[in-house]
């Protein structure tokens, strides 16, 4: 109806050209892996003001790592929503979480959002984040000079409630990305 109304603002960081780089642009080049811009923009079911930002936590030679927030205003009730990607600048590739660490870092993971669950008295499904587990959840990640984050709340529906902050001194990084614990 006339009296139901959508508004949705969308925005994301451009990353210039460097000596490093090459000029990349995350809206025209990676924009599409980030998931919900075209649903937000093409249906309206109730009255809602859409707020989409995108921060650059840290970029460097090897990946770039974007967090992707959802400000929803519907009705009056607030909340948010996160999402993140971490892409190799050079391929345009996803990096997953084996790529980055190895040892036993799942078990890092679960230790970390058992123990926010519990403090925080908030819902996660935390046995998707148990490394004994059968289940194949897909982790929403991003990581920091100092931490790794994991989008916990929203298992298996490709997004996060609340943020778990993971020092990354706690996680054995792969050969590739070592130095990221000597800058922490």
């Amino acid at each position: 109806s006339e009296s139901e109304q959508c508004y949705t603002f969308y925005s994301y960081p451009i990353i210039s050209s460097t000596e490093k780089f090459e000029k990349l642009d995350i809206s025209n080049r990676w924009l599409k892996l980030l998931g919900d811009y075209d649903a937000f923009v093409s249906r309206c079911s109730t009255p809602r003001v859409v707020n989409i930002t995108h921060d650059i936590l840290y970029y460097d030679e090897n990946f770039i790592s974007v967090e992707y927030t959802t400000h929803q205003d519907i009705n009056g009730d607030q909340f948010e929503e996160y999402k993140s990607v971490i892409i190799n600048p050079k391929t345009a590739k996803l990096l997953q979480p084996e790529e980055l660490f190895s040892g036993d870092y799942k078990a890092v993971f679960h230790r970390h959002v058992k123990a926010y669950v519990e403090k925080e008295d908030v819902y996660c499904n935390v046995e998707a984040y148990d490394p004994k587990s059968d289940k194949d959840i897909e982790i929403i990640y991003a990581i920091t000079k100092e931490h790794f984050i994991i989008y916990a709340g929203g298992e298996g529906e490709y997004y996060g409630d609340f943020k778990v902050y993971i020092p990354l001194s706690e996680l054995e990084l792969t050969d590739t990305y070592k130095y990221l614990n000597k800058e922490a």
